[in-house]
């Protein structure tokens, strides 16, 4: 999970640079006015903006659903270790009580 995590982010931020390096680019080798330059910018501007926000409320959105996950198989694991635990005792118990009357039968 945590390889996925790793591989996600950095698809992630790669995009991200690409699509902010190709914006630029495309903007500063574009022949327009500058007041046409600056449109596209703030609109450029309001897109990545708008990118960067999706990707946090993605995120966030994983992030959730990976601690709920954790949380679960916490549980389990919890659940699991009692039982296992309680069985020891009582098998533990058992041996006692058999090898108790072993050695009492042995004495009379």
């Amino acid at each position: 999970m945590a390889k996925e995590k790793k591989s996600f982010r950095s698809f992630a931020a790669g995009m991200l640079t690409g699509g902010i390096i190709g914006s630029v680019l495309a903007v500063l080798y574009t022949p327009k006015s500058g007041k046409a330059v600056r449109r596209d910018i703030s609109h450029k501007k309001d897109e990545l903006k708008y990118n960067a926000e999706k990707y946090i409320e993605n995120a966030k959105e994983k992030m959730t659903e990976y601690v709920y996950e954790g949380k679960e198989k916490a549980e389990q694991i919890m659940e699991d270790a009692k039982m296992k635990a309680n069985n020891l005792v009582k098998e533990t118990g058992s041996y006692f009580l058999k090898g108790k009357d072993k050695i009492s039968k042995k004495d009379e």
